[in-house]
C-alpha cells in the first residue's frame, strides 16, 4: 500500500489524505504511523510499529481513518484532545481541533 491508497477525503475539509510516518524516539527500527489530511492536518492516533510490520501498521492507520463517526462523537473526541493536549504543541493543536469542530458543524472561523 502506497501512502495514498484506499483513503477516504478528510471529514472535515475534503482534502487529500496520506499515510505517513516518523522514525519512534529512541527506538530504532520502530516508525509511528499515522494518516493525515494534507490541508487542514487533522490526523490519526500513531500506531507504534516495528518496521518489519509496516503493511499491518499502515493497514490499521489506514481503517482508522476510513472508520467515520457520528459528529456527537468526533466532538467529544476532539474536545477530550484539546484537554489532554501535550504542553509542547497544545496551542496548535488546540487551534486546530477547534478550525476541524467548527468547520464539521459549519460555524465561521471569523
Amino acid at each position: 500500500m502506497n501512502n495514498k491508497a484506499e483513503l477516504m477525503p478528510c471529514p472535515f475539509c475534503g482534502g487529500e489524505a496520506r499515510i505517513r510516518y516518523e522514525s519512534a524516539p529512541y527506538v530504532d527500527n520502530y516508525y509511528d504511523y499515522y494518516v493525515a489530511c494534507d490541508d487542514c492536518k487533522t490526523r490519526t492516533s500513531l500506531y507504534h510499529a516495528h518496521i518489519d510490520v509496516s503493511s499491518g501498521a499502515r493497514k490499521q492507520v489506514s481503517e482508522q481513518w476510513n472508520t467515520r463517526k457520528g459528529c456527537a462523537e468526533v466532538a467529544r473526541e476532539a474536545v477530550h484532545n484539546i484537554q489532554t493536549s501535550d504542553i509542547k504543541y497544545g496551542y496548535l493543536i488546540r487551534v486546530r481541533a477547534i478550525k476541524a469542530i467548527n468547520k464539521a458543524f459549519g460555524v465561521s472561523d471569523e
